[in-house]
């Protein structure tokens, strides 16, 4: 049976293949006014234009709940089509749905992440519905279009706890990324103090070429414009090889897997911070010569040159973000935590936040000599419901600062003086600031 506020496993189908495809199975009637279908054609009864502020989100359908096509990034006019109360159907670029015109219109969405659903209560009340990016015909419907864009060319394998789909036949490089896949899970479970529930395998799928994910990538409207390196959404985790380095697609792969076991341990709607920020955690880290996440570690170089010291990898973004240090563009953490995705998956502003949420974790891990460890993984047991009797929709309940036991302004305060010691450690920042 459908839950209330979720789709139905037909509309669950359906909406994928908007994403997937920008087409949509149904009558033959209904072809030309398919919602997200990429078209030039005229909006039906347009009459008007209305401003649209940034921010806004482009509904599938009029009403709150129904799935995200996309978030308009700028101040805009839009031609107005049909109207349904305060919603009017407007095409933004190449997609077609529906944007709230009424007061509240120019607020954000309670979904932080497209695609995810809101349940409404009887009472009125709203709430962030368990996982609905993991129905199984929504998985089901990504990884069969993933599939046929790999072709003839596709191999099946094992790939520790999860499943690969790839056109690479670099039988080496795909034995040295499964072998930190298989690590994964216990790296997770010790970390961060979690269980990985649920034994379903997830996919991952890995390129050959950047040029056949960048065409995956064109389809998917939570990610067309960000130019990503990997992506996960709908329990597929997606990257490519190209031209990089071991080192270099196994950092982004771990990313992505990350967000696969997140899905497991954390079965809700994270905040932005935490959901990036133990996912860099992890990528940040070294490898050893037997697979093995080697945890607080940082993967990267510092080579000494006529001009200074050469940075790569891990300790370039520590570099960059510093660089940032006691500016305008310095994400406090404080505000890091209360920060929406759309702050953190801008291109000009990406590699500040996700860098700034993954030594955030450290911190909160590993700084001030382990005291605030406890806190933190209390929290992180609370998102997981463990220390609840119902476990489902508590991501919008917990309270760091309250797992934490001390003061907003200590805590910042504390992290920004260990941040510039790591700097200053790891040789990136000068020894005098």
């Amino acid at each position: 049976m459908d839950r209330p506020g979720n789709p139905p496993a037909t509309t669950a189908l359906a909406f994928a293949a908007v994403l997937l495809t920008g087409t949509l199975a149904g009558a033959q009637e209904a072809e030309e006014e398919i919602l997200g279908k990429r078209s030039s054609m005229t909006l039906p009864g347009t009459s008007e234009t209305i401003a649209v502020s940034a921010g806004s989100r482009l509904h599938a359908e009029p009403g709150r709940d129904a799935p995200v096509i996309a978030t308009v990034s700028t101040d805009i006019e839009l031609e107005a089509g049909r109207r349904e109360g305060d919603w009017a159907e407007v095409r933004y670029r190449s997609w077609q749905g529906w944007i709230f015109t009424g007061q509240e219109g120019a607020k954000k969405s309670l979904l932080d992440r497209p695609g995810w659903m809101i349940e409404t209560a009887e009472d009125g009340t709203r709430r962030f519905a368990a996982a609905p990016l993991l129905e199984p015909q929504i998985v089901e419907a990504r990884l069969a279009r993933l599939r046929e864009i790999l072709g003839e060319r596709e191999r099946e394998l094992d790939f520790g706890p999860f499943k690969l789909h790839t056109d690479v036949f670099d039988d080496r490089l795909i034995e040295q990324l499964g072998v930190t896949a298989r690590t994964l899970e216990a790296t997770y479970r010790n970390r961060f103090g979690l269980e990985v529930a649920g034994a379903q395998t997830q996919a991952v799928v890995l390129f050959a070429r950047e040029e056949t994910y960048r065409s995956y990538e064109r389809e998917l409207p939570e990610i067309s414009d960000l130019a990503t390196l990997g992506h996960q959404s709908h329990g597929v985790a997606v990257t490519f090889v190209a031209e990089r380095s071991l080192d270099q697609v196994r950092r982004i792969l771990l990313h992505e897997l990350t967000h696969l076991l997140n899905r497991r341990a954390l079965p809700q709607l994270l905040p932005t911070w935490l959901e990036e920020g133990l996912a860099e955690d992890i990528a940040f880290s070294r490898v050893d010569s037997d697979g093995r996440i080697l945890e607080g570690t940082i993967l990267g170089e510092t080579e000494r040159t006529l001009r200074g010291n050469r940075l790569s990898g891990g300790f370039s973004s520590l570099s960059a973000l510093l660089r940032h240090h006691q500016q305008p563009s310095w994400p406090s953490v404080t505000a890091l935590v209360d920060a929406d995705r759309e702050a953190f998956v801008q291109p000009e502003s990406r590699p500040t936040y996700y860098t700034q949420a993954a030594f955030f974790i450290r911190f909160l891990l590993d700084g001030r000599e382990g005291v605030l460890a406890t806190g933190f993984r209390s929290y992180l047991r609370e998102l997981a419901g463990a220390d609840r009797p119902n476990p489902v929709n508590r991501a919008d309940r917990a309270d760091l600062w309250v797992h934490l036991g001390a003061p907003k302004d200590e805590i910042e305060q504390a992290y920004d003086a260990w941040i510039l010691n790591k700097g200053r450690a790891y040789g990136v920042v000068s020894p005098s600031r």
